[in-house]
């Protein structure tokens, strides 16, 4: 099968199979939206927080640890949480977890009320440990309970894309398993390029793409032995220091704003739009297990 053939595919196969369709969409605009603080989150904590390892990167490296913890932990939950809830209903109750976490985290993480985020400490270079002073454990909490969400909700759609695959066998006879699959990633892929056009997007938006370009020049002047350690820190500095409260405010209400908005989206595609919900998939998969056996049978005879 040529590339040209198998890219028509995977595009046939949802414009068919409108369950599947539900499914890659939602797919497509939940890890878009779940890419977005990972992948910019690093540079807002630099504006805050000032740029380095030991200042605004550690923040970012302690919210990374905190959205790995939260994943493993998602997986450990989902099965006993399936065990007691519908898929649907889970997909209701982590929609509505995620929303309000990154809503906290909007006005716990951005200065929306005064010169610094209601979660803040001073850095402190020579102690690490200032991550965990102050009041930064809000950014933590309120991290681990919308990442451990999104989490679930991912195993979510993860499953009923597996349904979608069972009913595409169910109503036209071909199962398309490899097809379908295929989607998963190429919707990354999708987000990831989409994300990268967002994060120069709001730089653009906030001016705060000054301070992103000093940073990419200051690096590129200190690897190239031009500069040294300190002229580097205090070019970055100079501009972050120009970075009003006003553009931190509007840089948060863009990227949570589309958080959101891809989350709620991703949610009522599958809440209203998707028909295979648990009674179905499973009427269909017993029905599928009777077309196997009568076709086993027909093959021994």
């Amino acid at each position: 099968m040529s590339e040209s053939s198998s890219i028509l595919d995977l595009f046939r196969v949802v414009i068919k199979n409108h369950q599947l369709l539900y499914v890659v969409l939602a797919l497509l605009l939940f890890q878009f939206g779940e890419f977005i603080l990972t992948g910019i989150g690093q540079n807002y904590f630099y504006m805050i927080f000032g740029y380095g390892g030991s200042k605004g990167g550690l923040v970012a490296t302690g919210v990374l640890a905190v959205y790995i913890l939260s994943t493993v932990l998602s997986q450990l939950l989902y099965p006993l949480l399936r065990k007691k809830m519908s898929t649907r209903a889970i997909l209701t109750s982590m929609a509505a977890i995620i929303v309000a976490g990154y809503l906290c985290f909007l006005f716990i993480a951005f200065p929306l009320f005064g010169d610094h985020p209601i979660a803040y400490n001073a850095p402190d270079p020579n102690n690490m440990l200032w991550i965990l002073g102050g009041s930064m454990w809000m950014y933590y909490v309120s991290a681990f309970f919308f990442f451990g969400a999104s989490g679930i909700f991912y195993l979510a759609l993860l499953v009923l894309l597996q349904n979608a695959i069972d009913y595409n066998e169910w109503k036209y006879g071909q199962r398309k398993e490899a097809i379908c699959f295929a989607w998963r990633p190429l919707d990354v892929k999708l987000a990831s390029g989409l994300n990268r056009g967002l994060q120069w997007t709001v730089f653009a938006a906030t001016g705060t793409s000054v301070f992103i370009n000093a940073i990419s020049n200051g690096e590129g002047d200190f690897n190239s032995n031009a500069i040294d350690e300190a002229a580097r820190d205090q070019i970055i500095a100079a501009e972050g220091a120009k970075i009003t409260t006003q553009q931190l405010s509007l840089f948060g209400f863009i990227i949570i704003g589309t958080i959101l908005a891809c989350t709620i989206v991703a949610y009522c595609l599958m809440r209203f739009g998707f028909k295979v919900d648990d009674k179905m998939e499973e009427s269909i998969v017993k029905e599928l297990e009777q077309r196997h056996k009568i076709d086993e049978q027909g093959q021994q005879a």
